[in-house]
């Protein structure tokens, strides 16, 4: 390990006796203008110090080492040498798996040593996310209760009309020949405050729509690319968005029992955004071997692909790759928490044509009606 940083600390303006006080008389040097200093090693924050962050760090995990506990090989993914325990660490905030109350005290006990510690044996809040867990029909709970009606309040104080969907619907004219593309925004720009409004409710909504409602998702991830040049039409799809928050504020995800299996949907849409631009799509949740048992997602994505492809098909190997890339970076926490995994099955949507030419090259697989 390297050897920790050092600052030089001026002691012009401490007296001699205060220095002898504190047993630092011997350490005293004098530099050239003969004014008196000394240096000290840095082992914990200082505020400024842009190493304190990783010092504090490396504090913890030595502390933790020469408790049992070892992190694995995703980083700030911990379990004990011996005891079955272990635990997610961000920032402050440890979410703790245990099975007998003895490992959680000794965990919090060599914790108490170092630091001040609140806790609860039963977690029923992590990283902003409101935990409840009902044992009779073994679920989980998952909902960040207030958050909608905070961030509504603070861009819409006089309220909201209320809406059913999170976007406006662009209808296919069924039975035309012509090409159908996406309209063309040619309305006026927005102003600056709307602009503003604008990034403030797409931050927000983003980090909501990741964590508990996914409905939301594909809806904030297209406003997110208008983000630069809102136009009204921009605004008013804000406006519908923030209408459905209001009319749907309290969503809640349900985990259940299953296998730790990880399963994926994946499905694309083609030229559905400005510029001939099209969307990859995906569900990640942890299943069972019945391809039909369906749970609340560890992860879902709405991403921009980032090329204009040349048919459907090619769309929708766009999203099965991307999903397929996001599925590498989730294997191996779960394998680090006890669950390793087989190839994970991905169930796409495809047309009949990709069927034909394709049958099966991913895993089960779902059509278009």
């Amino acid at each position: 390990m390297e050897p920790p940083p050092s600052i030089r600390i001026p002691l012009r303006h401490y007296s001699p006796s205060l220095l002898s006080e504190l047993g630092l008389t011997p350490f005293v040097q004098t530099d050239r203008a003969g004014h008196p200093f000394l240096f000290a090693d840095v082992t914990k924050c200082i505020p400024g110090l842009p190493q304190s962050g990783l010092l504090s760090q490396l504090r913890l995990l030595s502390h933790l080492e020469s408790h049992g506990y070892h992190e694995t090989d995703t980083p700030m993914l911990f379990r004990h040498v011996s005891r079955p325990i272990s635990f997610t660490l961000v920032v402050d905030d440890f979410g703790i798996k245990y099975s007998d109350i003895v490992d959680y005290e000794h965990l919090r006990t060599c914790l108490e040593e170092q630091y001040e510690v609140t806790g609860s044996p039963v977690g029923t809040q992590y990283l902003g996310y409101s935990i409840s867990h009902d044992r009779p029909s073994r679920t989980i709970s998952l909902s960040i209760p207030g958050y909608i009606a905070k961030l509504l309040q603070s861009v819409r104080p006089d309220g909201v009309k209320h809406s059913r969907s999170p976007f406006i619907y662009e209808g296919v004219v069924y039975g035309s020949t012509a090409p159908q593309l996406s309209p063309v925004d040619s309305s006026p720009p927005a102003t600056a405050a709307e602009a503003k409004t604008l990034q403030q409710v797409v931050g927000s909504l983003l980090y909501y729509a990741r964590a508990v409602d996914y409905s939301m998702l594909p809806a904030v991830a297209a406003l997110s690319a208008l983000q630069s040049l809102p136009t009204t039409a921009t605004i008013s799809k804000m406006e519908r968005l923030l209408g459905y928050a209001a009319a749907f504020p309290n969503a809640s995800l349900t985990i259940r029992p299953s296998d730790m299996l990880l399963r994926i949907h994946s499905d694309a849409s083609r030229l559905s955004r400005p510029n001939s631009g099209s969307v990859a799509g995906g569900f990640h949740y942890l299943g069972t071997s019945d391809p039909l048992f369906l749970n609340a997602g560890i992860y879902c994505h709405s991403t921009p692909i980032p090329v204009v492809t040349a048919a459907v098909p090619e769309s929708e190997y766009a999203g099965v790759f991307a999903n397929g890339q996001i599925a590498w970076g989730e294997i191996r926490p779960l394998g680090s928490l006890g669950s390793p995994q087989p190839p994970p099955p991905l169930f796409y949507v495809t047309t009949n044509v990709l069927s034909d030419l394709h049958p099966t090259p991913f895993g089960p697989r779902s059509q278009r009606a």
